[in-house]
């Protein structure tokens, strides 16, 4: 990421300590030690190059694009491969939720929030924005009546991410 390497690249420059994780490093290039008992609050980050970070230490996150975590190749199946990647994510996460008392810039979990759609509609609405006649729907049917009801002038958006083409209903399909 450019932008990250800037930022780096001037905090190099002012002589702050600082370390860069990766997520697509994690668990793969760098690890985790974490004890966690008697109200112990310790967990170090082990980056390559022997740096490694107290997680008491660390007074400020910036989240940026984070990419799937690399597991190791050397997982012999794709079940285990899976397991690896869903453990790696969810500690993430985990690190995230654990630092939230920490100054961020653009804290993941609002970042999540900022992206819901849905809330968008609900918050837009609740300060008095004029909002579209808007429907989300698993269901065909609810589907065609909707565009029948708007006189097939409606705009499809994914609540997430991907897309799908859609072709003008015609009597071949539908």
């Amino acid at each position: 990421d450019p932008h990250v390497d800037k930022v780096v690249a001037l905090l190099t420059d002012r002589g702050w300590d600082f370390e860069r994780l990766n997520t697509e490093d994690f668990p793969k290039d760098v690890g985790v030690d974490w004890v966690i008992a008697n109200g112990d609050k310790g967990g170090v980050l082990e980056f390559p190059l022997q740096n490694k970070i107290n997680l008491s230490q660390i007074k400020s996150c910036w989240y940026r694009r984070p990419i799937s975590s690399n597991v190791s190749i050397d997982l012999i199946t794709s079940q285990a491969r899976e397991f690896a990647q869903n453990e790696s994510s969810t500690f993430l996460k985990s690190l995230w939720i654990f630092l939230f008392d920490r100054f961020w810039l653009s804290y993941p979990l609002k970042i999540r929030h900022a992206e819901s759609k849905i809330n968008n509609l609900k918050l837009a609405s609740r300060l008095g924005l004029c909002i579209p006649r808007t429907l989300i729907t698993t269901n065909p049917d609810s589907a065609k009546k909707f565009f029948t009801e708007c006189n097939g002038n409606v705009i499809t958006k994914v609540i997430g991410k991907g897309e799908i083409i859609l072709y003008p209903m015609n009597e071949t399909n539908g």
